[in-house]
């Protein structure tokens, strides 16, 4: 019979460089009991030279029945790795990072496709890759498998806050929430975190941190926070972002605080050889926190009543929950400083409402307001959503249910009642004027915490 051999050369994209040295390789547990006849050989190559090297990387290797039947472990001077295989279906899964110890990563004994890969206590985060194929061996078959690893995090490069008034004796930058942990197939547990990060004092009031910090990426839309401690206590500024932060991007934040207008924020994923440039902006005041003016579209953040039909809250206890959370039930629309808008849990349509008649159409929805479904354990008054609450709500998949082909949400423009068009995928056709008994009333409700 002629012996099988599978080659595989997965390649470490990203920040990846792999010189060409002698193999070392480990074969770490060997439990089959058919003899195998195949030669699974592993290959790696640099995809971009000039970076910083992959220093360890991990292969777990399953067989149709689910069981890791090979672990490898590949190190900076690796280029080549193998193992004896018998013929079948295999799922090939591979780890790289700076330092993959860092890292609760399975043994080969407990190893599963959904096994959890997090920080170990003490540890700081470093770069992490992942990828997985499936890959069939015949008999007396050579097979190549080429694999690109997948960057599972993104780097807070440096951070500047400028103008900091003299009393300040404390900056700090924080980003919430977080993924806590990612599985060996590359999916994200909801188990969330926040990351903090300290700047230090400089020349002309400007605070400053180049911490290099590697963060797994945001569950749905951000909360960047500044803190400014005093010795009268602590002062935050809030900002909910329009639009997640991903993996495999850079990400520079500039900050400038002004006495009349609070903070100005500048957020920029920078891609270099990870991904392509971004850019977001954050204007901080004492008040609320808004959308520049350079980002288009600012669908995070609940900066004021701009509706004409503000919803009065009560005040409770506790901390206040992140933008993109779940609060009694209902999810957090936005937050800004210690107020949460909270989304209803339920909806309704049917009503005859008619553009051209505004105050008849706006005592309907407010007759409907008035009799809607309380949360337990908060009153308050529901309102109509602005436009910028509805996008934010409509683009986060984790948020509500929303019509399988599309459809219309009420919203308030101003003094105006008007609908917002959503496609089936969630993405935002934009505001229309008119009205009818197809648009679903979902109302969100502010609550203050203290």
């Amino acid at each position: 019979m002629k012996p099988h051999k599978l080659l595989f050369s997965p390649i470490f994209c990203g920040v990846v460089a792999l010189s060409s040295c002698e193999k070392v390789v480990f074969d770490e547990v060997d439990n089959e009991e058919v003899t195998p006849t195949s030669q699974l050989i592993i290959s790696t190559r640099a995809d971009d030279p000039t970076t910083t090297a992959i220093q360890q990387g991990r292969i777990y290797i399953f067989d149709s029945e689910g069981s890791c039947v090979r672990m490898l472990s590949t190190d900076a001077t690796t280029q080549t790795a193998e193992t004896a295989l018998q013929a079948g279906s295999f799922s090939v899964y591979a780890v790289g990072g700076s330092d993959l110890s860092r890292f609760g990563l399975p043994e080969q004994a407990n190893a599963t496709t959904t096994s959890v890969l997090q920080l170990q206590s003490g540890q700081t985060m470093g770069d992490l890759l992942l990828t997985n194929a499936d890959v069939t061996l015949k008999d007396g078959e050579n097979r190549t498998l080429n694999l690109t690893l997948n960057r599972k995090v993104f780097c807070v490069t440096d951070v500047t806050i400028k103008q900091v008034p003299a009393d300040v004796t404390k900056v700090e930058v924080s980003l919430e929430p977080l993924y806590k942990q990612v599985l060996l197939n590359g999916t994200f547990p909801d188990e969330t975190e926040s990351a903090t990060i300290t700047l230090t004092a400089g020349e002309d009031g400007t605070w400053q941190a180049q911490p290099q910090r590697y963060c797994f990426p945001s569950k749905g839309k951000p909360t960047i926070t500044v803190y400014f401690t005093r010795s009268s206590g602590v002062k935050s500024y809030s900002y909910t972002a329009s639009e997640a932060i991903e993996p495999n991007h850079h990400m520079s934040i500039e900050g400038t605080y002004t006495e009349s207008q609070g903070v100005t924020l500048t957020g920029i994923l920078a891609g270099t050889a990870w991904g392509e440039d971004k850019t977001i902006t954050f204007n901080f005041d004492e008040q609320s926190a808004t959308a520049g003016g350079n980002t288009g579209d600012n669908s995070g953040g609940n900066s004021g009543d701009d509706s004409g039909n503000t919803g009065g809250g009560n005040t409770v206890s506790g901390d206040v929950p992140t933008a993109g959370s779940t609060y009694k039930g209902c999810y957090v629309v936005a937050v800004n400083g210690k107020t949460a808008t909270l989304l209803s849990t339920t909806e309704k349509q049917d009503y005859k409402t008619v553009s051209s008649k505004q105050e008849e159409s706006q005592s309907i929805i407010n007759e409907a307001l008035a009799s809607w479904p309380a949360i337990e354990g908060v009153t308050g008054t529901w309102r109509v959503p602005t436009e910028a609450e509805a996008r934010a709500f409509v683009s986060d998949p984790n948020s509500c249910e929303v019509k399988k082909n599309g459809g219309y949400f009420y919203i308030m423009d101003g003094t105006t009642l008007k609908a917002l068009d959503y496609n089936w995928n969630r993405s935002i056709k934009g505001v229309v004027e008119a009205l009818g008994t197809g648009v679903v009333l979902r109302p969100v409700m502010d609550v203050t915490f203290e």
